[in-house]
This record gives C-alpha cells, structure tokens and sequence, in this order.
C-alpha cells in the first residue's frame, strides 16, 4: 500500500540527566504526530506540507520527539536536535555553556545518523526499535517506547 505510515523509532538516553529524545523517523509527518497527541498533547499549529521535521514534547515529562521525514536533509536533522538538546537543558534549569551545548549536540546528531545508515537499504516500518546511552554509547534493542 503506497500511503501506509512506516516509521522506525529509536531512543538517546542522557542516563545522568535522567532524560530521553525519542527519534521517529516517518514518512508521513503529520500522521506520526498525530498517533502522539495523547503523550505530547494536541498540536497548536496545522503541519504544512513544506515541513519535514519537528520536535515535539510535553512540559512535564523527560522525554522529547525528534519527528523527522524520512528524506530530510542533514540541516534539518540539526535543526530539529538543536530545539531537543535546548529542551533537555531547560527541563533540568541546567546552565548551557557553549561547549556543553556542541557536544550534546554532536552526538545527537551522530546517533541519528548511524541510526539512519542502520537502516540503509531497508524500507521504514520494520518493527525494530533500538535504544541508545550516552553513558555506555551503544545501540541495543529495546521494545520500550
């Protein structure tokens, strides 16, 4: 079926924060972020065409979505880590010094990435989720989301 939504999930735990970014890699944006309307509450906004990725949370959970279009360029995949890595820091009232910013940053960043080279070759919707630590810097599967 040519319009059916796949999506592939993955999480990056900062365990010392005690905070997750949860990446749903989609090929239907608006569709992914509306499954999730129960967790992060009713969108404010109508997702327009154009977009293809977004960052989504609730303010009174440690947790935040990367939602990202499966075909989105690696500028927007920074873009969209730049809005979670801020959220993560605000959550905690944590200072943000420049460096500490870049480095969270980076390995956001790097994280989705392998996630997506993982996934090379493979259609979305495969069912396999992975977990991701910054304390151990590994991937493995998880069926927790």
């Amino acid at each position: 079926m040519e319009n059916e939504l796949k999506e592939e999930f993955t999480r990056i735990e900062f365990p010392v924060f005690d905070y997750v970014i949860k990446v749903l890699l989609t090929n239907n944006l608006k569709e992914s972020r509306e499954k999730l309307s129960g967790i992060l509450g009713a969108l404010e906004d109508e997702i327009s065409e154009s977009v293809d990725g977004m960052h989504s949370y609730n303010k009174r959970s440690n947790f935040c979505y990367i939602i990202i279009d499966d075909k989105a360029t690696l500028g927007t995949l920074a873009h969209e880590c730049s809005h979670a890595v801020r959220r993560m820091f605000k959550y905690f009232d944590a200072k943000m010094a420049n460096e500490h910013f870049e480095y969270h940053l980076g390995y956001v960043v790097d994280e989705i990435e392998k996630f997506k080279k993982e996934l090379n070759g493979k259609s979305l919707g495969g069912k396999q989720k992975r977990k991701r630590n910054l304390a151990t810097n590994s991937g493995r599967r998880n069926n927790r989301v």
